[in-house]
């Protein structure tokens, strides 16, 4: 996969993060969107509980169950993010990744850190 001249390496549009209800979608985090060109870097600033961290996992495909993305278009160099049929990510480990500031914060990411280390050659 190659990125071509002026197509955007990450685009994303109201993406929202939560888990099922009795009624429903309950939504944590809703209609995130931005835009990421190549050769430039994101940061992301937010108060503690925000959804820095939640978003981030969500487009890296590390959000753990019940936790789900409900609505919103996530493209990675052109392509879509996750497979239209299962939902799970269409890239991973070489391709997109997540690195948060306070991974032993939560066990579920320093496992996926603790799996990808010892993948690695």
């Amino acid at each position: 996969m190659t990125l071509t001249p002026g197509n955007p390496v990450l685009s994303v549009h109201g993406l929202a993060i939560g888990f099922p209800g009795r009624n429903g979608f309950v939504p944590l985090v809703e209609n995130i969107c931005f835009t990421l060109a190549p050769g430039k870097i994101l940061g992301i600033a937010g108060e503690s509980g925000s959804g820095k961290t939640l978003t981030a996992c969500a487009i890296a495909g590390l959000l753990p169950p019940p936790l789900t993305i409900g609505r919103g278009n996530l493209c990675f160099a052109g392509h879509p993010a996750f497979h239209p049929q299962t939902g799970s990510p269409a890239f991973t480990g070489e391709r997109i990744s997540c690195c948060c500031s306070r991974a032993p914060a939560a066990p579920w990411i320093r496992g996926y850190a603790q799996v990808s280390r010892s993948r690695t050659p």
